[in-house]
Formats: structure tokens, C-alpha cells, sequence
């Protein structure tokens, strides 16, 4: 092959020299007749680098399409973290709205905490703030949401208090019905749904009773202040299925503060 390439090399030399070494007129004709000859050879290799160029063009296409590609999902990647952030923060904005309207409109001295511990498998018994008897928490006050009354302080360390829960059935509330002077006592526990139920008993067999009433503590008990709200009747318990053998009529009662979907909450230190 390389012996070929060598035979046509020198081939080309000897007419080029040939053509410059003859007359101008037999130089002009071989010329010509050369271009004829040559001109197919050379538009076919400028065919050729034409593609080759066209495909190095597609490559170099095809390869800032795959970075362009991948920097779009990045940004794209990015913009979706921003926007989950910003969400946060305007849901957390929300919730502190909330709560500052929360306090204004309140008749109560109210200490903000956050919820910092709470056990999965007894959500519905306790959790854990991060207010103790460094900022006058004590024992025994009540603690509650924007949307109601969501348990006591049970015990207090300096830095951290635990609150007993609706649902747990050691936290039993001295509770009064919405346009009645009925009294009753509130016994929460967990239902199989998950949910947290509430159950207020020892109600008067006369009582007016209604679905939606809304529930308030009353202050008998001596721990919580009269006038939280606890939550509202959903059903009434048939006097015959009541306890005491039908001396007293018993209601189903739905808290209104989200007790499995609790972040920040208020300890009431007193009226304002």
C-alpha cells in the first residue's frame, strides 16, 4: 500500500513539472484538461469534508443539547427545592400569623412553646415542650392550640415541661355545653381509626343536648380556666346505652385542636 502511495506521489510531480516545463499554450490545455480530469475527484472530496463537517457539527449539536439538558434539570432540580422551602416558610408565616392573632384576641396570658419530643406509639398520651419553670411554667396549667384545648403540664424542669394529652384518660376536665349551664366531666382515648375521641358523661338526664354544640372547660375542676374551648358534640350517646344505668346522659365529643399535628402551642399562665 505504502509503495502505491509512493508510485502515485511521484506520478503527480512528474505532469505538474511537465505542465510548468512546456509551452504556455500546451501548459494552458493540459491544465484545463487536468481540471477536467481532477474536478469530480476534488468535488467529491469537498462532498466528503462537507459531511465530515455536518457530522462534527451534529456531534458538537448533540453534545451542547445533552449539557443544556442536564443544566436544565439541575436548575430545574434546584427551583423545586426553592419553591418547598418557600412554602415552608409562607406556611410557617401563616401559622405565626395565626398564633399572634391567636393571643390578641385571647382573654388569656398566653406563653408560646414549641413541641420538641413526643413518642409514636403514644401520640395521643404526652409530649414535651421547651418551656420549664425558667419561664414560669408550673404545674398543672392548662396548655392550648389556636384551635382548642389540647392538655395540662404534668411535670417541669428548668428548661422543658411534659403535657398530659386530651387523649390520654388521666386527663379528666371539668367541661360545660354551649347555651346550657350543664356540667360534665371529659374522658378521653385513642379509637382503632388512629383518631383521638372524646367522651363527656355524668351530663344531666334533662339536658337540651345538640350535634355541634361546642364544649368548654368550666373552671369546677380547679385546674383549667372556664371558657377554653375543647371541641364540639358529633353524637349522642342513647340513654339506655349511658352510663349509670340511664341516670345520666353521655355525648361524643370531637376535639378541635389537631392533637396528632401539634409544632407550636400555649401555656396559659392566666387572665390578662
Amino acid at each position: 500500500m505504502r509503495k502505491n502511495q509512493i508510485i502515485a506521489l511521484v506520478a503527480v510531480v512528474f505532469i505538474l513539472t511537465a505542465v510548468f516545463l512546456c509551452p504556455q499554450s500546451l501548459s494552458d490545455r493540459w491544465k484545463d484538461q487536468t481540471l477536467t480530469l481532477v474536478s469530480p475527484f476534488f468535488k467529491g472530496i469537498g462532498w466528503v469534508r462537507f459531511q465530515f463537517r455536518s457530522i462534527n457539527e451534529d456531534l458538537k449539536n448533540t453534545d451542547q443539547i445533552k449539557q443544556d439538558n442536564l443544566r436544565l434539570q439541575a436548575e430545574n432540580a434546584q427551583l423545586r427545592a426553592e419553591n418547598g422551602t418557600f412554602r415552608n416558610l409562607e406556611q410557617e408565616n401563616q401559622e405565626l400569623k395565626s398564633a399572634l392573632k391567636f393571643q390578641r384576641s385571647t382573654s388569656f396570658r398566653l406563653l408560646v412553646a414549641r413541641i420538641i419530643a413526643r413518642e409514636p406509639s403514644s401520640w395521643w398520651q404526652h409530649v414535651t415542650i421547651d418551656r420549664g419553670t425558667e419561664d414560669g411554667i408550673s404545674l398543672d396549667q392548662a396548655v392550648v392550640s389556636t384551635k382548642g384545648l389540647i392538655g395540662k403540664i404534668t411535670a417541669v424542669t428548668p428548661g422543658t415541661s411534659k403535657v398530659v394529652l386530651l387523649g390520654d384518660e388521666n386527663c379528666r376536665i371539668s367541661a360545660t355545653l354551649e347555651g346550657t349551664n350543664e356540667q360534665g366531666i371529659i374522658l378521653g382515648h385513642p379509637t382503632e381509626m388512629g383518631t383521638v375521641q372524646l367522651k363527656m358523661t355524668f351530663i344531666s338526664r334533662t339536658a337540651n343536648l345538640e350535634i355541634g354544640q361546642k364544649v368548654y372547660t368550666s373552671g369546677m375542676g380547679g385546674v383549667f380556666p372556664p371558657g377554653l374551648l375543647i371541641g364540639e358534640v358529633v353524637e349522642l350517646v342513647p340513654a339506655n346505652e349511658s352510663g349509670g344505668f340511664g341516670l345520666y346522659r353521655e355525648v361524643l365529643v370531637r376535639p378541635l385542636a389537631e392533637l396528632s399535628n401539634l409544632q407550636d402551642v400555649f401555656v396559659v399562665l392566666g387572665k390578662k
